[in-house]
Parts: structure tokens; C-alpha cells; sequence
């Protein structure tokens, strides 16, 4: 979904449009928005300057969401999403997978090194937990 112009992140805080829906709004990522409905079922948006990204696993929240957010702001609704901040998002029946090729060439492209040949780097790939079992991406700087 596209908000136009003057109604991005900056717009929806101060209309408070999301808190009258019932949105959270995040409390270590302000432009981060979520409703979690009494059967559990999530409604997440998220914001980035004019571009909104809205996702669920309640259909309906999220038509209704859309029309009340078209009352307030002159928005475009995109569908799926398939680009996104240089990721590219692709959809089949065994998931969603996410890539940043098109990224890479672009930046390969733009520094004239997209015939470079690739390197191994001399630091281990990282687990997605360290040796205690907490997921490092939750850990606390001072841990």
C-alpha cells in the first residue's frame, strides 16, 4: 500500500488514526503498528516514510483497515508485495522466501565490480542462537 506524500509515519501518529483501531504501536520500533484480536489472530503494519506494508492472518482486519485508512489519507493500494527497500519478496505454496539479488547487482553495477569474483571471508557465518540457546537477535547489548 502506497500513502501518498505528507501522509507517511509522521501523519498516522498524529491523526492517531491507528490508536483509534486499536493498534499498539511498537515500543522499540515507533513505525511498527499491531493488533492482536480476541481469537489471536495478528494484524501487522509497518511504515516507512510514505510506504505502508501491511500483513495478518485476519483477512478481514485488514479490508477493514485498508477502507479506514483510505478515509483519512489519499492511499494506493499496491497488492502483493514483491519489492520492498531493495528485498524481493516471492510467494509459491511451500513459503515465502525473500531475496536481495536485484540489490547486490544494482550495487555491484553501480561501483563497476559486477565481474568480480567472489571471496570467501575469513569470519564464521553466525547460527541463528548463541551457545547459551537465546536467539542472538533478542539479546541485550550488555548481555
Amino acid at each position: 500500500m502506497y500513502v501518498l506524500p505528507m501522509a507517511g509515519f509522521m501523519e498516522l501518529i498524529k491523526h492517531e488514526v491507528m490508536k483509534d483501531q486499536g493498534y499498539q504501536q511498537g515500543q522499540l520500533d515507533h513505525t511498527i503498528f499491531f493488533k492482536q484480536s480476541n481469537d489471536r489472530r495478528m494484524t501487522i503494519l509497518i511504515v516507512y516514510v510514505d510506504d505502508i506494508i501491511l500483513t495478518r492472518d485476519n483477512t478481514g482486519e485488514v479490508e477493514r483497515l485498508k477502507k479506514v485508512l483510505a478515509t483519512e489519507f489519499e492511499v494506493k493500494d499496491l497488492g502483493q508485495m514483491r519489492y520492498f527497500l531493495g528485498i524481493e519478496v516471492a510467494r509459491s505454496r511451500k513459503g515465502i522466501s525473500i531475496s536481495q539479488r536485484k540489490y547486490v547487482l544494482d550495487l555491484l553495477t553501480e561501483t563497476c565490480m559486477l565481474g568480480c569474483k567472489p571471496r570467501n571471508i575469513p569470519i564464521k557465518a553466525r547460527k541463528g542462537t548463541e551457545s547459551d540457546g537465546k536467539p542472538w537477535i533478542e539479546r541485550d547489548i550488555s548481555d
